[in-house]
């Protein structure tokens, strides 16, 4: 009876090793991950003006970031398009 407590023990002991080593690498990669966002992030917004940084600061991810640039960019971008379409057809 004592040998099978003992296997079942190492066998535990052993499936929580193997869960614990499953979670450090998890948290290794989240830790790279983290870095890098911030990287990407602090990159993105480093070259925006005062005036757009203002309107952007409250984005949390360069994803969310990258987004709100395009989207803010692209209606600039067709907005001057038919303010020059207008000064045409005049």
């Amino acid at each position: 009876m004592s040998i099978h407590r003992g296997f079942r023990n190492l066998v535990r002991q052993r499936a929580i090793e193997a869960r614990l080593e499953v979670e450090v690498q998890a948290f290794e990669r989240h830790r790279e991950w983290s870095r890098r966002e911030a990287e990407a992030y602090h990159t993105i917004f480093r070259y925006l003006s005062p005036h757009i940084s203002v309107h952007v600061a409250g984005l949390e991810t360069s994803r969310d970031l990258w987004n709100e640039l395009e989207e803010r960019y692209r209606r600039i971008e067709l907005a001057t398009f038919c303010e020059l379409f207008a000064q045409t057809a005049d």
